[in-house]
């Protein structure tokens, strides 16, 4: 096991693993029985779980002394459970394979989670933790942004949601870090190939499709479409880093204007499209005027070649509120200093790259002769149905 692999199941029986997959949803590990566990109101409130409720999650969890609860509080919340109850709940053998894994460590009496395994609609999908300080045991000091596999949030939640599950013979998953997209894409598709520069992700990526018992997706490690070479398909997804940011990383931030990953990804897929396919990705729209927008798109999505559609999210931020949001988030009250100098830089970015407003969406192109402009809407992504606003993509 290495920073690159950091899970060991190669000598495992497949179908064991899928087993262990389905026990761990009886016994709870549900998108749905987790929410009510927590308390939360929406399903959208699970992703991500936010670290200021969690006292509140622990007390809702001791208020019923169901083994269950136990399961879910070291896998889900991270935090140490006791051998005894854990041992009862999974059995010996199915604990001891966690640990061989390296989803878990057993210290003496104590096990300690490595990993999360989080619910997602009828998945169970295992990422770095999502409160990565919460058990000193478990910490891993070489983890950065740049290897992090990412908790599932609301970028995979608004995805989820505007995906075109319609039969597809090949989907190609750009970005897959924890392979969520490619696994749910696989139940419409008759096989997902998904890629990812980060060896970490990637490793994550085929246990989750064991752990789930799915076998018609390929994981493989490399830059956007450099693996797949000339290959075509006719679903391509992602769900990239396209905040506007300081840097373009793995994780999050898709640089200074957040669009530097998302034209790559939409300018290669004129090449790697069957006519009639469909790409789909998230991304941060910065813009100052609407025509912008359009503007952009016809530069890599041509409208005479592309039946575009944007779906933008209703909450949207100025880029002034937008810089004071990102600055916190990384500096918060730590500093004086260094929040005002992070808040400047961003500011400064946006103003460089002409960016007044800010917000979330979905684009989806259909490679197919259009003539029309691309549609603008808006919507509240997390919570009106989007199947309708897709509906021209679906013929």
């Amino acid at each position: 096991m290495t920073l690159e692999k950091p899970l060991s199941y190669e000598n495992t029986d497949p179908d064991r693993i899928g087993r262990l997959g389905q026990k761990l949803k009886d016994l709870g590990l549900t998108a749905g029985k987790v929410q009510e566990l927590l308390g939360l109101e929406i399903p959208s409130d699970l992703y991500p779980l936010e670290y200021r409720h969690l006292p509140l999650f622990v007390e809702r969890l001791a208020e019923s002394q169901s083994p269950a609860n136990h399961v879910l509080s070291l896998f889900v919340l991270g935090l140490p459970g006791k051998k005894d109850i854990i041992e009862q709940t999974l059995g010996a053998a199915d604990l001891e394979l966690l640990c061989s894994i390296g989803i878990c460590t057993m210290d003496q009496e104590v096990i300690h989670a490595n990993f999360t395994l989080f619910p997602f609609e009828d998945l169970l999908i295992a990422t770095d933790k999502v409160f990565l300080n919460i058990d000193d045991h478990a910490k891993n000091e070489y983890l950065s942004s740049d290897n992090l596999v990412w908790r599932l949030d609301k970028t995979s939640y608004i995805m989820s949601r505007g995906l075109i599950r319609t039969p597809s013979k090949a989907t190609l998953d750009l970005g897959c870090g924890s392979g969520l997209q490619s696994l749910i894409m696989s139940r419409s598709a008759e096989k997902v190939t998904g890629t990812d520069i980060n060896p970490r992700a990637i490793n994550l990526a085929k246990f989750n499709a064991l752990l789930n018992g799915i076998t018609n997706v390929e994981f493989i490690c490399g830059d956007l479409y450099q693996p797949i070479n000339d290959q075509k398909f006719d679903r391509i997804v992602s769900n990239p880093p396209s905040a506007p940011g300081l840097v373009k990383a793995w994780n999050r931030e898709g640089g200074i204007s957040g669009r530097e990953l998302v034209e790559e990804i939409i300018s290669g897929a004129r090449n790697h499209l069957e006519y009639g396919g469909i790409c789909q990705t998230t991304l941060h729209l910065g813009y100052n005027e609407d025509k912008d927008i359009t503007l952009w798109l016809e530069k890599y999505l041509p409208e005479k070649e592309f039946r575009n559609l944007i779906i933008r999210h209703s909450d949207e931020k100025e880029a002034a509120e937008y810089a004071l949001q990102e600055a916190y988030q990384k500096s918060g009250p730590r500093d004086y200093g260094t929040f005002q100098r992070t808040y400047q830089i961003y500011r400064a970015g946006l103003k460089a790259a002409g960016i007044e407003r800010v917000s979330f969406g979905l684009l989806s192109a259909k490679f197919k002769e259009g003539g029309q402009p691309p549609a603008i809407r808006t919507a509240d992504l997390l919570r009106e149905p989007l199947s309708a606003l897709m509906e021209d993509h679906r013929v």
